[in-house]
């Protein structure tokens, strides 16, 4: 009764953008005589597992073609159940690289390093962990501020824990701006940080990266992949260690720097929404 609006509908594919969607519905495709698609995120295949074990085990056999955006998704899928022999296809998400386009020519040693983290605020974006870093480099006598742009459930947590440490001088939380306006926070920040917990791949690190910021992140997975190199990479949960990685690009601004740009072409190869399109074409062929 609830698929009804899809078992009257004649198509040639019916693809669940997340995996989760496909739990009670994988018959739906062989019963309208279509082929199934399903996309692995990190939430669909780092998460809801560890809630629901087995939760895709009535699924796997009746996909058609597998998306993931990132290897590290195939990597996780495999243990719990995806087989490579199975087709797939690693399509990686895109930007408006128009919009989203390099402001500056190089970050500039100054005074003052404006830090941003643009996303939900939710535990798997590894904030707290952040505002703990931040703590520590105040005692290296660097001046900073720190713009959290977005909200969600942990915005409580995320204050107190910004009161307990005495940061309150140095971190502003924004709340949730329209997307577009992201890009004058881009404008603004010299450093991003996305020190997540669980990722897929994340959006708004390509957009930092495309609008000239040095990105410094996570191991967490699909970052690596996102950022190109392990340098800018920091090992997740562990404060001490993104506080040392941040005062030793603060300290060397023009290497990271340089560092960046010359795998800039990469966001144009992997991240282009003309590009998303073809390979999606692809995948239906």
């Amino acid at each position: 009764y609830l698929n009804n609006h899809i078992l009257v509908s004649k198509m040639d594919w019916i693809h669940f953008g997340f995996m989760t969607f496909a739990i009670n519905r994988q018959n739906l495709a062989r019963a309208i005589n279509a082929k199934m698609g399903v996309s692995l995120r990190g939430y669909d295949i780092c998460v809801y597992p560890l809630k629901h074990p087995m939760c895709y085990s009535n699924v796997w056999g009746k996909v058609d073609k597998v998306h993931a955006i990132s290897h590290d998704m195939l990597k996780v899928s495999e243990k719990l159940g995806f087989s490579r022999k199975n087709r797939f296809q690693i399509i990686k998400p895109a930007i408006d690289l128009e919009f989203f386009r390099n402001e500056k020519i190089y970050v500039e040693k100054k005074d003052k390093i404006n830090f941003l983290t643009v996303g939900r605020l939710h535990w798997k974006k590894g904030i707290e962990d952040t505002i703990h870093a931040l703590s520590l480099i105040r005692d290296y006598d660097i001046s900073f501020s720190y713009k959290i742009v977005g909200e969600g459930p942990e915005l409580e947590r995320l204050i107190y824990a910004t009161y307990d440490l005495k940061l309150e001088d140095y971190i502003n939380f924004v709340g949730k701006v329209p997307h577009e306006e992201t890009k004058n926070f881009y404008k603004e920040a010299d450093i991003y940080l996305q020190y997540s917990v669980q990722e897929g791949y994340c959006n708004s690190t390509i957009e930092a990266k495309s609008m000239g910021l040095i990105p410094i992140v996570s191991n967490a997975e699909g970052l690596l992949e996102n950022v190109g190199n392990n340098k800018l990479v920091v090992e997740k949960r562990n404060p001490e260690k993104l506080a040392e990685k941040i005062v030793d690009v603060i300290n060397n601004l023009e290497k990271y720097d340089k560092l960046l740009k010359n795998s800039y072409y990469r966001i144009y190869n992997d991240n282009n929404i003309n590009h998303q399109i073809e390979q999606f074409l692809n995948f239906y062929d």
